[in-house]
């Protein structure tokens, strides 16, 4: 785990010295990928929990500071192994993280599609959740964006660009065994980072404008995304009285779409892969209502044939490792053949 010591340095992630990468209590059910996929995780018995959703990185002194109004409950056993297991998958295929971040007060809203319908609109195989095929919107503010390396130097260097807001519209994908989403439609607030071309974290965006007001404190949330044309999503939503943040239950669909560590894309017609790590996310269910859909226009017409599913609302993870985007057609290197080897029980990487 990164730890802070002051805000110009860190330490880099490194696995412990004996330390098994990937146990034999957790298993990922893959099948060939000609067919969407079935999720299906299975989680063995545990001898410890993992540390609560966030931990101390909660206890953080920025302007909008992530406290949830009843605190945080312990991670389930299945998120904390899906976590871990994507923690040692970061490590063996990028080493260290090339940026750092901090991603607070983030909505989900979750559609369910067929697979029938969706698979056309997807050039990866889709995973299924109980049959169907998920489309989730994910509305969240990216903060202290930086890189890993270059101390109180790269943190002034990027500053610029340190606060973004982003919308997605993703899909759910399994590719040579390694679960993650797929980018249908992504908007990024801030013009430097759309014309700037980040390197080394060059993604399809599209230029939005976003108006969140995620005040989980209040018990209410609400936002807009407004893209080309004078589109607009708007939506609000209420967490239940008494909230709860802990990770996402065993099974859960807020398991199966946010405990996600891999991105895939096009990018110029190219298919690319882009891996981050954070622990579970703190989440709890909350009520929305989806008031203005046009934007969704933009990322293909499956909303017409899409049924709300549900909503989780999360207070969000301090520290979050992002790798390099990757062309997955030429992933190659000594470190690459290796993690291939390390976890060849549970993923083939592309």
């Amino acid at each position: 785990m990164i730890i802070h010591e002051g805000m110009g340095s860190t330490r880099a992630p490194r696995v412990p010295t004996g330390a098994s990468p990937v146990g034999p209590s957790l298993k990922a059910v893959t099948k060939t990928m000609a067919t969407p996929l079935e999720y299906a995780w299975s989680a063995g018995a545990l001898t410890t929990a993992g540390e609560g959703a966030c931990g101390p990185h909660l206890n953080c002194t920025e302007k909008h500071r992530m406290i949830p109004p009843t605190g945080l409950s312990h991670a389930p056993a299945s998120a904390t192994l899906l976590s871990d297991l994507a923690r040692e998958r970061f490590l063996a295929v990028e080493g260290n993280p090339t940026y750092l971040c901090a991603w607070p007060r983030g909505l989900f809203v979750h559609y369910q599609v067929e697979p029938a319908v969706l698979q056309p609109r997807v050039p990866f195989a889709l995973e299924l959740f109980e049959g169907k095929a998920i489309v989730s919107l994910a509305a969240f503010t990216m903060r202290r964006f930086r890189p890993y390396r270059g101390g109180k130097f790269g943190q002034w260097l990027f500053r610029p660009a340190a606060t973004n807001h982003f919308f997605n519209v993703r899909a759910y994908v399994r590719h040579r065994g390694e679960p993650g989403v797929y980018f249908m439609t992504q908007w990024l607030s801030h013009p430097f980072c759309l014309l700037g071309r980040l390197p080394m974290l060059r993604l399809p965006w599209h230029p939005g404008r976003m108006r969140y007001a995620h005040l989980h404190e209040t018990g209410q949330i609400s936002g807009a995304v407004r893209g080309a044309g004078r589109s607009l999503l708007a939506y609000r939503a209420k967490l239940p009285s008494g909230a709860q943040f802990s990770a996402s239950g065993r099974g859960s669909l807020e398991e199966f779409a946010t405990e996600r560590y891999t991105a895939f894309a096009l990018r110029g017609g190219k298919e690319v892969v882009f891996r981050v790590w954070h622990e579970p996310w703190p989440q709890c269910p909350v009520e929305v209502e989806i008031t203005n859909d046009g934007l969704l226009g933009q990322s293909g017409d499956w909303h017409r044939f899409a049924r709300l599913a549900g909503a989780n609302y999360t207070v969000g993870c301090a520290e979050v490792w992002m790798g390099r985007v990757r062309s997955i057609r030429s992933q190659g290197g000594d470190r690459h053949e290796a993690s291939r080897s390390v976890l060849s029980a549970f993923y083939e990487m592309p």
